[in-house]
């Protein structure tokens, strides 16, 4: 309150300013209360204004010298002010805070909805005692309205679609009924649409009906499907229904399935009536099921269309005008005699048996149809009728289902090969282990210049090369457990340029010149290098092949947009991919090689001498397991090989595959080895020995868990699959529990992607390939411990 204020409040009968006793000083409360965008006032015990903001004042067009000292009697309505001291005494007996929706009349008459909050104003000094009222308020007329208009919205909608005839209704994830419209309610025989709320299709269908309801509609949220116009049939209360129904899952703003919205539409007359017409079909067979088709008339001697129904017309696209005075031959794609011979046939003849033809839309694109006639007397001259039904959608997918077929198939040999070349790799890389390692091993330990070194380095070298078939029948096999990461796909392609194997291409082709483009702007992927440049290796060492010596190969990159479908949902969006493409000048592909190309063990190259027949397959099966796709182009003037990868934009993980010096250790710690086959064992444990650690080894998980519980390691190497006896995953699993935290190493020849990937989120340090060397196990062991 100003000074000029607290005068005024000095001034009325009865008050003194004491009373009032205020806590802190009088000028910053007063501020205060003057600048809240509210409207504050006072009261004593008899009614009287004791104060009032200047927002108060404002409202009800008065000065506070005129406020101060007035009742409501002296400023509002008289039931306005019968209501208001009402609330006052009420107030001060009960002295408790009350929070009140009201109305308000202001100074021109305007009448407002308030929201008042009124409070017991106490004496500081004496709580007991209660001086008045105090009350603050603010406008909430456009609330009222507003929450006016969506109720007026809520009930003008429930009018709608009560007045709608379909059946509309959601319901909730249980198929308890949320909203229903009146001929829902109707149908179900309830009171009221609100009478279904809460309740389900079991409280009023039967058991075995309501069931399917709800399994159809679980089904349906589950799949995040929508269905439309399904004709569901029924029996209730002795009737049989037919509805066409249309229900999609309910989202929240968040996305969230939280119910079904279900409109129904009772098709059961049509039904009827569609059967009375079927057994009128079966009675009158010959014309009704010609008048369903396309019907022209031709005049055998002109050859000139002069009548034809809708049906005709629409298919072909022309309008009655257009099409009546054409010759046959303008839309039959046929031999004219034979066309002329027909129509003479079925003028002899009297009909012509169903046969297939091919006929030109106006628009010039070909229908497939079959077609039957028959001599007629038309207005007492002979005409030729001809039926025609358009079966260029049952062509269409007979030919989609010979393609699916093809592809089942093809799906199946691949199937069946990978599980096969999964199962051989397994066991070879257990083979090769000893072939690869124990060279490795014993070449470690002789002199300098011995004549074993180099007959030791070829069998490694053989075992090396093995095990490089062996890797592409795992990439076959698609199950080979390869981390991704997101790399530049230009640097994998300069580490291959760079590579041993491209170099001794190029200097075996010298006549070959091998150029890239390397145009993609968003040239990152989320792959496994390794399997990237096996794929270059491969294309690129073909390629050189069908150059035959002399000739250009191009590795070119770039980026393009593919349509795939976004899960849930029907409409597609375009995926930046990156485009990596194998080019060269050579004779290209035959259109019958093309076909089978990617298959294993095809192969024009003479076997044993130039390839297994595995390279484009290997191929192929990486770029679909690293989420792409692959196509072929080709003619004479050469081949095209195209690999679409996803673009991944993380960070980029810096790829090394260079080898550096043996990591061997000085602090001797103790490593089990857990491999149910012994010279596996020996292997590993000879490796280890030579790199400095102490060794254990055991042949099965079992006892590797009961090793463990007895023996303090530092870190296990576990095969993944261990026969008879618990596997890798299984035996790492039990011994984390006992020991939480210990470090392990996955070791495997052949492992299924899930199992591996499993082991190594339950905290597994790493995953190594047999046959490994004993740099890369050194490698791996010194990355797990660190």
């Amino acid at each position: 309150m100003g000074t000029e204020q607290m005068s005024d409040l000095k001034n009325l009968p009865g008050i003194e300013l004491e009373v009032l006793h205020f806590p802190f000083d009088v000028n910053i409360l007063s501020s205060l209360i003057h600048s809240v965008p509210l409207r504050v006032y006072a009261k004593d015990r008899q009614g009287r204004f004791i104060f009032a903001n200047l927002n108060y004042c404002q409202n009800v067009g008065k000065s506070l010298t005129e406020i101060l000292g007035k009742t409501d009697y002296d400023i509002h309505p008289t039931n306005l002010a019968e209501k208001y001291l009402a609330d006052d005494q009420m107030i001060m007996s009960s002295r408790k805070t009350r929070m009140i929706e009201e109305s308000w009349q202001s100074f021109d008459g305007e009448i407002q909805h308030i929201q008042v909050v009124k409070t017991p104003l106490l004496d500081n000094l004496n709580p007991d005692e209660v001086l008045g009222t105090l009350g603050v308020f603010w406008d909430i007329t456009e609330k009222k309205q507003a929450e006016l208009q969506i109720e007026e919205e809520r009930t003008f909608l429930r009018k709608v679609i009560d007045s709608i005839p379909a059946y509309i209704y959601v319901k909730d994830l249980n198929g308890n009924f949320i909203i229903a419209n009146r001929s829902v309610a109707e149908f179900m025989g309830a009171d009221s649409p609100e009478v279904l709320v809460g309740k389900n299709d079991f409280d009023f269908y039967p058991r075995d009906v309501a069931l399917i309801f709800l399994e159809n509609e679980k089904k349906l949220i589950k799949e995040n499907r929508s269905i439309t116009d399904v004709i569901e049939q029924f029996t209730y209360k002795g009737k049989e229904y037919w509805l066409n129904t249309t229900k999609n899952p309910l989202k929240n703003r968040s996305g969230e399935i939280i119910g079904l919205v279900g409109v129904g539409h009772d098709v059961t007359h049509i039904k009827l009536i569609e059967n009375q017409l079927r057994e009128s079909e079966e009675r009158y067979a010959a014309v009704v099921n010609q008048a369903l088709e396309g019907i022209y008339l031709i005049n055998p001697i002109t050859k000139k269309v002069f009548d034809s129904n809708e049906s005709f017309r629409n298919l072909l696209g022309y309008s009655r005008e257009e099409l009546h005075g054409l010759k046959v031959y303008e839309f039959v794609i046929h031999n004219h005699q034979e066309i002329d011979q027909n129509i003479k046939s079925v003028s002899i003849s009297s009909e012509l048996p169903t046969i297939e033809r091919n006929y030109r839309h106006k628009k010039g694109h070909l229908l497939s149809v079959e077609v039957s006639a028959k001599s007629i007397t038309y207005t007492g001259d002979q005409a030729i009728l001809v039926v025609v039904r358009d079966i260029s959608e049952k062509k269409a997918e007979e030919a989609e289902r010979e393609r699916l077929k093809e592809q089942l198939r093809q799906a199946q040999k691949f199937e069946a090969l990978g599980t096969l070349a999964g199962g051989v790799a397994h066991d070879l890389n257990n083979i090769l282990a000893g072939i690869v390692s124990y060279p490795e091993l014993i070449m470690s330990k002789l002199p300098p210049g011995s004549e074993l070194i180099k007959p030791l380095t070829t069998i490694k070298d053989s075992g090396l090369r093995a095990s490089t078939v062996v890797a592409d029948l795992l990439t076959i096999a698609r199950s080979a457990a390869s981390n991704k990461s997101v790399h530049d796909l230009h640097l994998i392609i300069g580490e291959y340029l760079d590579s041993p194997e491209c170099k001794e291409l190029l200097s075996e082709n010298n006549e070959v010149k091998l150029q890239c483009q390397l145009e993609a702007k968003d040239s990152t992927i989320l792959c496994s290098p390794v399997h990237i440049k096996k794929c270059l290796m491969n294309l690129v060492g073909n390629a050189s092949e069908a150059l035959g010596g002399e000739g250009a190969i191009t590795i070119k990159t770039g980026n393009c947009q593919i349509a795939q479908e976004e899960t849930g949902r029907e409409e597609q969006r375009e995926i930046n991919h990156v485009l990596l493409q194998i080019i060269d000048t050579g004779p290209g592909i035959s259109e019958e090689d093309r076909e089978r190309i990617f298959e294993p063990f095809y192969t024009k190259k003479e076997m044993g001498r130039s390839g297994t027949g595995l390279g484009l397959t290997v191929v192929w099966n990486t770029v679909l397991d690293h989420g792409g796709s692959v196509s072929v182009e080709a003619d004479q003037n050469g081949t095209c090989f195209s690999l679409h990868f996803p673009h991944e934009r993380a960070g980029i993980i810096p790829y090394d595959d260079t080898q550096s010096h043996l990591e061997k250790t000085e602090k001797g710690e103790h490593i089990l080895v857990i491999d149910d086959d012994e010279m596996l064992r020996d292997i590993a444990s000879q490796m280890l020995a030579e790199l400095g650690y102490k060794v254990s080894s055991v042949s099965s998980g079992e006892e590797g868990v009961r090793f463990v519980e007895e023996n303090s390691v530092d870190l296990l190497v576990i095969d993944m699959l261990m026969d008879p006896g618990i596997n890798g995953r299984v035996t790492y699993e039990r011994i984390s529990k006992r020991c939480p935290g210990i470090k392990a190493l996955i070791v495997s020849g052949y492992a299924e992607d899930n199992e591996v990937k499993q082991t190594l989120r339950l905290g597994a340090n790493g995953f190594v390939q047999k046959p490994y060397s004993i740099f890369t196990l050194s490698q791996a062991i010194k990355k797990a411990l660190t």
